[in-house]
């Protein structure tokens, strides 16, 4: 028989794919001989493998490394006819996101990922698990993510509710406090932020950004007893303290005691 075209049908237990090998004939007594050099090409498929390891970003974001998978036999032998479809998912209570979190075609045997997010709890470790029919799935080392960028959706006002007395100077702060997607405070400012009253009495000063991911504004009492309500809005969209309408600070003016 050629042994150029030695047959093999699982490679891992001979050797390594695409590395060149020789057969040595020996007998008692007899001079051995040795075969031309033979290849052994890749078993079936059996496995997933992570050659390059994803790193976290920024909540929501980008990986900071994008990870890439291979499809091995059994030897660790890269499956180059292979184009299987791989998907991801995250563990916790993190989102896994980007077009190819629901798949990704290898080429070749390997897949190259290039666009997934991942949105989690800050200083949480997280894995990513990448899985292919009937192969045995591949999971990550930890990783983690930082905040994210400002969502007003998250972003809090508060106190929501506050009263004070109707002297014509008795003051309330109200605060906002930047958050990103998954409610991780920010700890840098920068934000545009707004505090403005929507109804009633009262005046408000000027937003001072703390430079600490949160932004204040002074509420004044009139001198009449009554109620203002204030409302806010971060880069221009509504605050809204993770439920579905624009979060309202209440402040009420109170009599003072009888003099």
């Amino acid at each position: 028989r050629d042994l150029h075209s030695f047959p093999t049908r699982r490679s891992s237990d001979l050797g390594t794919a695409g590395t060149n090998y020789t057969l040595t004939f020996a007998a008692s007594g007899l001079i051995a001989a040795t075969s031309n050099n033979l290849t052994l090409v890749p078993g079936a498929a059996t496995k997933l493998a992570i050659t390059t390891q994803p790193l976290g970003g920024p909540s929501g974001a980008l990986l900071g490394t994008q990870p890439v998978v291979k499809v091995e036999d059994s030897g660790g032998n890269v499956v180059t006819t292979s184009s299987a479809t791989i998907t991801v998912t995250s563990s916790g209570t993190s989102t896994i996101g980007g077009t190819q979190a629901g798949g990704l075609a290898a080429t070749s045997g390997v897949a190259t990922f290039s666009n997934l997010t991942l949105a989690g709890t800050i200083a949480t470790n997280y894995t990513l698990t990448f899985a292919s029919g009937g192969l045995t799935a591949a999971v990550s080392n930890n990783l983690t993510v930082t905040v994210g960028a400002a969502d007003a959706t998250q972003a809090t006002l508060t106190p929501t509710s506050a009263s004070i007395t109707a002297n014509g100077s008795a003051t309330q702060v109200l605060t906002v406090t930047a958050k990103d997607t998954n409610g991780n405070r920010l700890t840098t400012g920068g934000a545009t932020v707004t505090i403005v009253k929507s109804s009633g009495t009262g005046t408000i000063g000027t937003v001072t950004d703390k430079g600490n991911g949160t932004y204040t504004a002074t509420v004044t009492a009139p001198t009449a007893t009554g109620s203002g309500v204030f409302v806010a809005t971060l880069g221009g969209s509504p605050v809204k303290s993770g439920i579905a309408s624009q979060t309202q600070a209440t402040v009420t003016y109170t009599a003072g005691p009888a003099t």
